[in-house]
């Protein structure tokens, strides 16, 4: 389907939980998870090379969100509290 086709119908918004770093957790293999998590809180890479290494992969997730789940500011830990 061409954009100017896919452009008339609004893609429907993403709510609920888990935000979509903690479907991605939730979705990773074991191993691919402990690298995902060394990542994001031992090595601390930037959000921009998560991204990218996570787009290599052909796994999509918002950038932004990928620091606000890092800082406790997403869906997953409002639903915690």
């Amino acid at each position: 389907m061409a954009l100017a086709e896919q452009v008339k119908s609004t893609p429907p918004r993403r709510t609920g939980l888990p935000c979509s770093i903690g479907e991605l957790e939730r979705d990773l293999p074991p191993a691919e998870l402990e690298a995902f998590h060394h990542m994001m809180y031992a090595e601390r890479w930037s959000a921009v090379a998560i991204y990218d290494a996570l787009v290599k992969e052909k796994r999509y997730v918002g950038r932004q969100q990928i620091n606000r789940h890092r800082n406790g500011a997403c869906r997953c830990e409002q639903a915690a509290r």
